[in-house]
């Protein structure tokens, strides 16, 4: 069963407001789809680690990776080698069973409406993946509090989808 929770509208994200290291007037922002993206390359990384793909030579497909878009630059600085995004519209030329069938792991973010066939193994933002993101959210929160980040970018997601994956343990996709 999946569960969608990354939404078309940068307007629908939540965020979470924290004082700006620029003063009490700026603010930094963690998004929801942040959070996720942090989950997301946290279960890829776990995903690929648990079957013994060495780093750097990951392939990864994202389905509709407009809905997270930091994922494929956040999963490339974790180290993943190679990495193929997908659309609805590509279906026409190549089905999203064929193009994953060539890559290791799937990050399927299509919209129940979307969903012609389910792939099995696919990585996708249901349950268990919400549930990492409320983790990666307090992380998130607790590193811009402690270090004073100016912002949420590539790097900082990066750094925690990290620290996820060092939490995790082996054998498990994402930290319980």
């Amino acid at each position: 069963m999946r569960t969608p929770h990354i939404h078309d509208e940068v307007s629908s994200w939540r965020a979470v407001r924290l004082p700006g290291v620029d003063g009490p007037n700026t603010v930094t922002c963690a998004t929801e789809v942040g959070a996720i993206t942090v989950a997301l390359a946290a279960a890829v990384v776990s995903t690929l680690a648990n079957r013994g793909v060495p780093g750097g030579s990951g392939c990864v497909v994202i389905a509709c990776p407009e809905r997270a878009p930091l994922l494929g630059p956040v999963l490339l600085a974790c180290g993943i080698g190679s990495i193929t995004s997908w659309n609805t519209r590509d279906t026409q030329d190549f089905s999203l069973r064929r193009v994953s069938s060539h890559n290791h792991i799937l990050v399927d973010l299509r919209v129940p409406e979307d969903l012609d066939d389910e792939i099995e193994d696919a990585i996708t933002a249901g349950p268990d993946v919400m549930s990492a993101a409320t983790v990666s959210l307090a992380g998130l929160s607790d590193a811009l509090r402690r270090q004073m980040i100016a912002q949420i970018d590539t790097p900082v997601l990066a750094a925690c989808a990290r620290a996820m994956v060092l939490q995790t343990t082996p054998g498990d996709v994402l930290p319980t």
